[in-house]
């Protein structure tokens, strides 16, 4: 009995290294920084559709998407998709990713996008969103993929849509408000099917 008791900080010690272990092991696992209710769009900085879908997230603070980035040789483009992740993941919950350094944080949800991307769509482009339950709900920032997403976009994407090709009375027909002083592009049926050069 006295061994026991002489043990026993010991134990109690090993103990609470072992329950911190698990804490920080769930804390450090970016699948867990997903939280329930918020789905997440695949963009990669090469893609200037990603850059759009980018500037819709930002616009909209409370739209259920978390940019994750694919690796590329983009860091600026990197850099702000992941900044936009961390302030929508600590907004939903993951309150500790405002302790833990941004490199860190980034690279993590990085690794996350790449090791997920193929699982979880179809693995033909960029941007691809995937729903709060794991659905792989589309790709691209076609207007009625964005309606369909029911999420708003800011006016400089809306004059984007119109000018290159988009019809106004579609645009306006899902919801969107067209910026005065936006000239309609010549009428393309899917203008935004192909990714630019």
């Amino acid at each position: 009995m006295t061994a026991l008791r002489r043990h026993r900080p010991l134990l109690a010690g090993l103990v609470a290294g072992l329950l911190v272990a698990v804490v920080l092991t769930w804390l450090l696992d970016p699948a867990r920084w997903l939280r329930p209710g918020l789905g997440h769009v695949f963009v990669i900085g090469t893609c200037s559709y990603s850059k759009v879908a980018l500037d819709i997230l930002r616009a909209d603070p409370q739209a259920p998407f978390v940019p994750l980035v694919l690796p590329a040789d983009a860091p600026e483009f990197e850099a702000d998709a992941c900044d936009v992740a961390r302030a929508r993941l600590r907004q939903g919950g993951a309150f500790w990713l405002g302790v833990l350094p941004r490199d860190y944080v980034c690279r993590r949800l990085r690794d996350l996008a790449a090791a997920r991307f193929a699982s979880e769509t179809t693995g033909e482009g960029y941007p691809a969103w995937v729903g709060a339950g794991g659905e792989f709900a589309g790709l691209g920032v076609d207007p009625r993929q964005i309606a369909e997403l029911g999420l708003t976009p800011p006016p400089p994407v809306v004059r984007f849509w119109i000018e290159g090709g988009y019809d106004r009375a579609l645009v306006e027909s899902l919801g969107f408000t067209v910026p005065e002083g936006t000239v309609q592009g010549p009428r393309d049926p899917s203008p935004m099917a192909s990714a630019p050069q």
